[in-house]
């Protein structure tokens, strides 16, 4: 069967209608007069929240109605009653308008209208914008007209096309106008002082080179008295960009600029009374900025002085003085002396000295005030600072001249004591050496006695029994008389010791070549050993340093305490030689380093040792190590004094037992006696 065209072309033209109205904004239903849904679109789905299932045709308006009162949307209670309550207006078909705050705080316009003879139309606007919008502008008109009330401005509106001026009842009641005043009214009242200061001021922002009216000018109130005005406004510009308006607010500043001149005043009373004093002064704000400064601050940075000037950062100028080589103490670590120096600014802890380029040295003190401020004072102390200097080498040389008459002193007392000591021991050697002088030679005499007597006993017929006692008696008598003698000898040879040890005299105190004097100690020890002893014979090692050079000393002395030193390591080593057999080498190594101001000398030898229960006692007087006989006890005692007390140096010994004994003697090159 064929289809019929015409009602195609309806077909197509409903479905072009319905889309149509998918498209608009706005919600709509249309019911029928039994209040059954004919038609909706989608708005009227999506702003209502419905589900597709209540938007078909032939749905009940009741089932729609209670969908809703079911969510809430009709508020809180019974939703048989509310369904009830909505479907009973709806009934009376009469037009109806409302609107509700839905899901999604949003505001919608509901709208009923009845339709004659065909049922009843329900649209839904989304209104959210437009009441938004509506309360803004309320809430602005509101908000103007509250600022115009309240502030302390006034507030003109100035139409430049007609020339009418608006000006707030603040503006009438600050000069006191009444009435209606146009532009020229205003002009007029300006002072004949700032007229043309005005006049400038509005030109230049009506032709555009400047954005806005600043300006500050007098004006004549009511009472003819003029005040002050701080005149801020801005022009509203057509499309060609001519001013059209100009809208504005108007300030009394007459007390502000009362205040201002009366402060740039005491300014400059403060400005007059900081350039009248010695110190250099300088204002900071909380920001580290400079405020004021006078010129004896600036002279400081005489390189730099054009970066010291009011709204510079302290650390700005500082950095570019320390790249100018102002600081010599931040040659070396400009980042770390900046860093220094900015963290006693923060925390200022008393004053601090500088040092400048210039010779200058200044005394710094920053202050912090409770507002974040800062101050600082700069003292010239360069005459201070030279004034301590000379005080502190006069100082310094007083307590030099007094170290120096410690030591001459003390080497008197030291000279005194050995020159006791020498008299003392060359009396009692004096003393000694007569009696002893006989004991030997009476000793010998009686030797030769008992072999007298030997020979007489010889030719008288004696028993045998008489013969042997007194043949045994005569040799044990030999025999006694010969150990008096041998210990004779002895006790002669520590009498000529000590009478060498007591020699008076300390010879000449003079520069000498400490290498010279140990060399001469070394062959001056080991020919003398030698000679007392045949067959003497030991290992030398010399590591003498040729830049230890000269030093004060007496020369005499101190070969009298390498002597000492070094005859020591020869017993030493040659008795541990004894010990150990043949396979033993003896050796002494003989050193000098140069220490810069003191020298220093080793005398080590690879003999016995110190053991370490009497190390500490080896520079007491008459302590010896040695067996009677064989030594005074007195060498290491008096070196000791020659080298400490007489010469002002060190004398020290590290030893291991059974392997070596070093002395370490350090001298200084200079003396200070």
């Amino acid at each position: 069967m064929p289809h019929d065209p015409m009602a195609l072309d309806l077909a197509d033209a409903a479905r072009v209608e319905s889309a149509a109205l998918d498209l608009l904004p706005s919600g709509i239903g249309i019911f029928n007069n039994d209040f059954n849904l004919v038609y909706a679109n989608r708005s009227f789905r999506e702003l209502r929240f419905l589900p597709e299932r209540l938007c078909a045709p032939g749905t009940r308006l009741e089932d729609i109605v209670r969908h809703i009162a079911a969510r809430g949307d009709y508020g809180a209670g019974d939703v048989d009653a509310l369904v009830k309550d909505r479907m009973t207006d709806i009934l009376t078909l009469k037009p109806w308008d409302d609107e509700q705050d839905i899901e999604g705080r949003r505001r919608l316009s509901i709208r009923h209208t009845p339709v004659p003879s065909l049922g009843l139309m329900i649209t839904y606007a989304d209104v959210t914008q437009e009441r938004a919008t509506e309360r803004k502008l309320r809430e602005n008109d509101e908000r103007y007209s509250r600022v115009t009330d309240a502030v302390a401005e006034g507030i003109y509106d100035w139409n430049i096309v007609d020339n009418s001026l608006y000006v707030s009842d603040r503006v009438m009641g600050i000069f006191g106008f009444e009435g209606q005043l146009t532009s020229g009214d205003w002009y007029a009242r300006v002072h004949p002082d700032q007229a043309e200061i005005y006049r400038d001021t509005l030109r230049e922002c009506f032709r555009g080179k400047t954005a806005k009216v600043v300006c500050e000018y007098r004006i004549k109130t009511r009472d003819g008295d003029y005040r002050w005005v701080a005149d801020h406004g801005l022009p509203i510009r057509n499309t060609a960009g001519r001013a059209i308006r100009l809208v504005g607010c108007i300030s009394d500043i007459t007390s502000e600029k009362s205040l201002r001149e009366e402060l740039d005043r005491a300014r400059r009373q403060l400005e007059d009374a900081l350039e009248s004093i010695g110190e250099g002064f300088v204002l900071f704000d909380s920001q580290d900025r400079i405020v004021m400064c006078n010129s004896r601050y600036r002279g400081w940075f005489t390189d730099i002085a054009h970066m010291v000037r009011p709204g510079n950062t302290f650390e700005s100028f500082m950095r570019a003085a320390v790249e100018n080589g102002m600081f010599p103490a931040a040659a070396n670590d400009p980042e770390g002396f900046m860093a220094t120096v900015l963290a006693r600014r923060r925390n200022p802890s008393g004053p601090r000295e500088q040092f400048l380029r210039s010779g200058i040295w200044l005394q710094i003190s920053d202050y912090k005030m409770k507002d974040g401020s800062h101050v600082g004072v700069y003292t010239d102390i360069t005459e201070q600072k030279q004034r301590q200097t000379q005080i502190a080498k006069a100082k310094s040389e007083a307590e030099s001249a007094l170290e120096q008459l410690k030591a001459a002193q003390q080497q008197l007392i030291v000279q005194g004591k050995l020159a006791s000591l020498g008299q003392l021991t060359a009396g009692i050697a004096h003393e000694i050496k007569n009696p002893l002088n006989f004991v030997n030679n009476f000793s010998a005499l009686s030797v030769e006695l008992v072999g007298e007597i030997n020979d007489v006993l010889a030719r008288v017929t004696l028993d045998r029994a008489t013969q042997s006692d007194l043949d045994e008696l005569t040799q044990v008598l030999k025999s006694n008389l010969e150990k008096v003698v041998q210990h004779g000898k002895r006790a002669d040879s520590i009498v000529k010791n000590m009478l060498q040890h007591s020699r008076e005299g300390y010879g000449e105190h003079r520069p000498a070549d400490i290498n010279a004097i140990l060399e001469e100690s070394l062959n001056l020890a080991y020919h003398g050993a030698r000679a007392e002893k045949a067959g003497f014979s030991i290992a030398f090692q010399r590591d003498l340093d040729p830049s230890v050079g000269i030093a004060d000393v007496y020369p005499q002395e101190i070969t009298r305490v390498l002597l000492n030193i070094i005859s020591n390591g020869f017993y030493a080593a040659m008795k541990r030689k004894a010990e150990a057999g043949d396979r033993f080498e003896p050796m002494l190594v003989a050193a000098t380093k140069n220490l810069g101001d003191k020298v220093e000398i080793r005398i080590r030898d690879n003999g016995t040792g110190i053991p370490e229960a009497i190390r500490d006692k080896i520079f007491h007087p008459f302590f010896t190590t040695k067996p009677p006989g064989e030594g005074t006890g007195l060498g290491l005692s008096m070196s000791h004094d020659i080298i400490v007390k007489q010469h002002g140096g060190s004398i020290d010994v590290d030893t291991e037992p059974g392997i070596f004994t070093e002395f370490k003697i350090v001298l200084p090159r200079t003396s200070k006696i």
